[in-house]
């Protein structure tokens, strides 16, 4: 850089006055060759950092002005360093360090520049003139001093100079300060946007992606150059739905919470809430701003809450209807019975007419008895307390008892009934009374549901290592919308409940449970109302040969008259049975609670007792360990005759010393059989 430079124009002692005409245009001409050469600077310095400035313009100023040191500092910067730059006319040997101008010069920067300083010469003797410039109105762009042994430093023109040179570096040192800032917050937002845990992408007025962050790339399993230069729409599911978001966006509008679906690269999609607006610039579209936010999670979160819900109303629903059917299946045999009852005390001595009222009395308790039966099993089933007892059995046999089961239903309602078996024996590990059960239910069920005079066929067949039977109807079919639950508990089909002949709505719930436990599967099958429906029960196939049946023990003969304490607290109960036992010709008393029980017990040494758990003051347990702790009781048979009929009662009734647990009702063919074995 060409810089003019002048020396100093008069030793000090010359009155600026005393200058002719000449002196004074040559000083004012070196005065402008001076400004316009530091007004060159600024061109050189656009390409130096601050510290270079600082240097480039400290040595400008010692030639321009002659002076002995220039010395400038600069705010601290953002590194935490302070920038210093000095320069001097001194030899090389003599030179002064920026560290040591800084501590030369720091009383006078102290002092904020006001009035007039001299300093010790450090070039020799003497003293130097202290002049100061602040670079901006406040020096925050920083400050310089320079320093002279004339006497008469700074002059006005001096002064100018330094003024002129202090305000074009203040320019570019702003300008510098402005980039520094703009690049720091250029990195700033590129480290934002790239580390940014939610997706973020920018896109072009045509659509196409200019710009994506990392958490995007990531949620979509895409690569950046997959990603970039593509349109938008090819990651989007719905059509619609990026056009309406591209076209609100064009129109000026921001995007608050826009719900989405995105594809990624593996083909899975992703539940997407967007945040968008754009940037523009004088009235032109720029590119947007998107934040793509996953809430695929909390989508299937809300999605499985409201199934959830649903599903509660809906077992609600079914409860509520369970409810009301059991209270009306409850109310359906007590109003026979109660009307038997008033019967038979009125016939007098009409036998014909008390055996009629006898037989509506049974019929109907055995139907109560079915309801709760099939209530506990469910119980059993749901808690897992339901113990199968297999063998190897012949499916003719099972078949066989549950036809005879369901019979009476079938031929009341005028079905017709087929039977089509394989020829030759087929075998099934299997628990003859449950599986029979299971296959009287769907008889049960096929017979309900059919309009009178129907037809009704079971056919069974072996598929590879699986029977298969299936019990099909001509009956009210199942809807599609019911077909999915049919063997969800208390369903039943709400189109076809007025012509049903009673039930729960467990039937198939157990049956379904009871294949299950078997090792099966079950299914239905319907081609809509009207058109009749098919249960189809898929077995494995016994692998072994039946084994030969245990030669059969001998026992007492039916009909022997024994002796049988009844223990029970309800007196009706305990007084018909006892009834019922003396007419089989058994020597019968009763007692009523477990201290009558001991007494009774030790006095009439009965041959079989049956006692009901739940007595007062002493319970079942209790009477019959004291019971088998008598000498005369070694060969007594205790019967536990209760209503409580878990696994776990019938495990505390064999520790209590029972021989047997019967539940209420019980089967007067079983009574009879453990009477005359007893």
């Amino acid at each position: 850089m060409a810089v003019g430079l002048h020396g100093a124009a008069s030793d000090g002692k010359m009155d600026p006055s005393d200058k002719s005409a000449d002196a004074q245009s040559g000083d004012l001409r070196r005065a402008l060759r001076d400004m316009v050469a530091l007004s060159t600077l600024p061109a050189i310095w656009a390409a130096k950092s601050p510290a270079e400035i600082g240097q480039s313009l400290a040595e400008v100023l010692v030639k321009v002005l002659s002076v002995d040191v220039v010395y400038m500092r600069l705010p601290v910067h953002r590194n935490g360093c302070v920038t210093e730059a000095v320069a001097s006319s001194a030899r090389p040997e003599a030179a002064l360090s920026a560290s040591a101008a800084g501590k030369l010069f720091e009383p006078w920067l102290a002092a904020g520049g006001s009035g007039t300083l001299r300093v010790p010469n450090p070039f020799g003797d003497g003293q130097l003139s202290i002049a100061v410039a602040r670079f901006g109105h406040t020096g925050q762009y920083g400050n310089l001093v320079a320093g002279s042994s004339r006497a008469d430093f700074p002059t006005e023109t001096e002064r100018l100079l330094l003024s002129v040179a202090t305000n074009q570096a203040a320019v570019i040192l702003q300008s510098k300060q402005a980039e520094e800032r703009v690049r720091r917050s250029e990195r700033a937002l590129e480290d934002f946007f790239e580390n940014a845990t939610l997706g973020l992408h920018w896109v072009g007025p045509d659509g196409i992606i200019v710009r994506v962050n990392r958490a995007e790339l990531d949620l979509l399993g895409y690569s950046r150059e997959e990603y970039v230069g593509r349109h938008i729409a090819e990651f989007h599911v719905d059509e619609a739905v990026i056009k309406d978001m591209l076209r609100r966006l064009k129109a000026g509008e921001d995007l608050r919470e826009y719900e989405a679906r995105m594809r990624c690269k593996d083909g899975s999609i992703r539940e997407v809430v967007v945040n968008s607006n754009v940037m523009w610039e004088d009235g032109r579209f720029v590119h947007t701003r998107c934040f793509t936010r996953d809430v695929t999670d909390r989508k299937r979160t809300e999605q499985a809450l409201r199934q959830s819900r649903l599903a509660l109303e809906e077992a609600d629903r079914r409860k509520d209807e369970f409810l009301a059917t059991l209270a009306h299946e409850l109310r359906n045999p007590l109003a026979p019975i109660c009307n038997s009852l008033e019967v038979m005390k009125r016939a007098g001595d009409d036998a014909t007419l008390s055996e009629r009222c006898r037989s509506t009395i049974e019929r109907q308790v055995a139907q109560l008895v079915r309801l709760v039966d099939d209530l506990l099993d469910v119980s059993r089933i749901t808690s897992n307390r339901l113990e199968l007892r297999k063998e190897r059995v012949e499916l003719a046999r099972v078949i066989e008892g549950a036809v005879e089961t369901s019979r009476p239903l079938i031929d009341a309602m005028g079905h017709e009934l087929t039977v089509r078996l394989p020829l030759r024996p087929i075998h099934v590990d299997a628990d003859v009374t449950r599986l029979a059960q299971v296959f009287a239910n769907l008889l049960n069920n096929a017979a309900k549901y059919t309009e009178r005079g129907g037809r009704i066929s079971v056919t069974a067949a072996c598929e590879g290592n699986a029977l298969v039977v299936r019990v099909a109807d001509t009956g009210f079919g199942i809807s599609e919308d019911v077909l999915p639950r049919i063997f969800d508990m208390f369903t039943q089909a709400d189109d076809t409940m007025r012509r049903s002949q009673g039930g729960l709505g467990v039937g198939l719930t157990l049956a379904k449970r009871l294949v299950e436990m078997h090792g099966g599967e079950i299914s239905a099958r319907s081609e809509g109302p009207g058109k009749g429906s098919e249960f189809i029960v898929r077995l494995p196939l016994a692998e072994q040969p039946a084994a030969a049946p245990a030669p059969a023990t001998s026992g007492p003969a039916v009909g022997a008259s024994r002796r049988v304490l009844i223990v029970d607290d309800n007196a009706d109960s305990a007084r018909s049975l006892e009834i019922l036992l003396g007419l089989a010709g058994h020597i019968v008393r009763s007692a009523h609670d477990g201290a009558e029980a001991l007494v009774a017990a030790a006095e009439f040494r009965p041959d079989v007792i049956l006692l009901d758990i739940g007595l007062p003051e002493i319970d079942g347990y209790e009477v019959a360990r004291r019971i088998r702790s008598e000498p005369w009781a070694g060969k007594t048979m205790l019967v536990a005759l209760t209503g409580w009929g878990q696994d776990s009662d019938r495990e505390r009734s064999r520790d209590a010393g029972f021989d047997h647990h019967l539940v209420k009702p019980a089967d007067l063919g079983l009574l009879t059989s453990l009477l005359a074995s007893g």
